[in-house]
């Protein structure tokens, strides 16, 4: 909202909610904040459309929907630029990341700092007042080489000079300096020396290649580029696989596993690609870029040791150690959907064309497990064998219950027995025998006392 006006704060209609600014001076003052915010230690947050300047009241007014550059006003895009300038200065200086900061001086309108590493420094003022400030830096404690004209100004059209400045009203300036490093050499001729050799494939699509340095001088940042020219093979990396340095006649062995998308139809053609490769070669750099490539093709259903070609040290188009040229007479079952007790031919062992473990067959399935019975139906049940727990079938299995049994005594013609001493059916029977003879006896023994008398 504009400055001075009361409806800066107001959240509904019915209250006057605020227009859009029609001075400079609230653009002004979010420029200082998002060069705070960019150039100080910790993460930067940004709301959108805050990076523009969106206007409005208290919540829910503070909520617009963003708008694009063809609804934005002059203002607006000025201060868009200038934050997309500052957070792309973030990005390509570290010390604006990852430095220590060090305060240079403050007052009511003005604010130097500085942001440092062991390599550099960058140097942030800021003049949020209504009138010019001078600057006054001691560079004597700051990493880098900052006298003129190494430091650059990164930020504002105003020249440190020996550490002083004067900046205009509502102004940001950002200077930066690191130590000036020796050029690199010109690269000589050794675009040749790093190749890629000895790539290999087997049935599984386990990749092997050796990355080596055929000449007698070290090579920085060396490593491999490894595509595939369809989206369902997956086991490289996407990105340049590197190394720090490569030795003179030195090598480094490299190893892929990789996988195919079961959508991808049998008879599908793919190239995979293998390119050596240096981290910022060419002109202006140490190294020339190699030039050595390797591809290798093959068919989906077929085995997958195709045919190997590229400029190897000489364009070795080749068939790569024995009788890998073609398709290796291995169909792998065709359509890799079951058959693989038939025609997988692929001689694996050997020549290229023999019989992987026999007669081209794979080896049979495994017996069933003693005790286990195989030949049920889904659903049926069945008493286990000690005669208490149940089974039932399940995926063509019985799975039977293990609940314990009372034990049987074979002494007692098969009955239960109860250790403990406790009463059984027969042993009531019998008791309930002896009571009532008992009884009986009690009764005739009285009836003959009464007649005795």
């Amino acid at each position: 909202a504009d400055p001075g006006t009361s409806d800066a704060w107001n959240q509904w209609s019915e209250d006057g909610l605020p227009g859009q600014p029609g001075t400079q001076e609230p653009y002004d003052t979010a420029l200082q904040a998002f060069a705070w915010l960019l150039t100080t230690p910790g993460t930067p947050m940004i709301y959108m459309g805050d990076e523009y300047g969106e206007f409005g009241g208290a919540d829910p007014d503070n909520r617009h929907m963003l708008r694009n550059a063809s609804e934005q006003n002059s203002r607006e895009a000025a201060l868009l630029e200038n934050v997309s300038e500052l957070s792309q200065l973030r990005q390509s200086l570290e010390p604006l990341r990852r430095g220590n900061y060090t305060s240079l001086g403050a007052t009511t309108d003005t604010l130097a700092f500085a942001r440092q590493t062991a390599d550099g420094s960058v140097i942030v003022l800021l003049n949020r007042g209504d009138s010019s400030a001078g600057f006054s830096i001691d560079l004597s404690n700051l990493a880098g080489d900052w006298s003129s004209p190494i430091h650059l100004d990164m930020f504002g059209n105003n020249s440190l000079q020996s550490g002083s400045v004067t900046l205009p009203a509502n102004s940001v300036a950002i200077y930066y300096a690191d130590f000036s490093g020796p050029d690199p050499p010109p690269p000589g001729p050794d675009g040749h020396c790093l190749i890629v050799d000895n790539l290999t494939v087997n049935g599984t699509l386990f990749v092997t290649l050796d990355l080596v340095n055929t000449c007698a001088k070290d090579l920085n940042y060396p490593g491999v580029n490894a595509t595939a020219d369809h989206s369902g093979v997956s086991g490289f990396l996407g990105m340049m696989e590197w190394y720090y340095l490569i030795w003179t006649d030195h090598t480094y062995p490299y190893e892929w596993q990789l996988t195919l998308d079961p959508s991808i139809p049998n008879g599908t053609n793919i190239t995979l690609t293998f390119e050596a490769a240096i981290l910022s070669c060419g002109p202006g750099s140490w190294h020339e870029c190699p030039n050595s490539t390797l591809t290798y093709e093959f068919t989906v259903g077929d085995d997958p040791s195709g045919n190997v070609t590229g400029n190897q040290t000489g364009n070795q188009t080749g068939n790569q150690t024995g009788n890998q040229t073609g398709n290796q007479t291995g169909n792998q079952t065709g359509n890799q959907t079951g058959n693989q007790t038939g025609n997988q031919t692929g001689n694996q062992t050997g020549n290229g064309t023999g019989n992987q473990s026999g007669n081209g067959t794979t080896e049979p399935e495994p017996e069933p497990e003693p005790g286990t019975e195989l030949v049920c139906t889904d659903g049926d049940s069945k008493m286990a064998d000690d005669g208490c727990n149940t089974c039932t079938c399940e995926q063509n299995q019985w799975a039977c219950t293990e609940i314990g049994c009372d034990p049987v005594d074979d002494s007692n013609g098969g009955q239960s027995s109860d250790p403990a001493g406790g009463f059984d059916f027969a042993n009531s029977l019998r008791l309930g025998l002896v009571v009532l003879l008992l009884l009986g006896l009690i009764t005739f023994g009285l009836m003959a006392f009464r007649r005795s008398r």
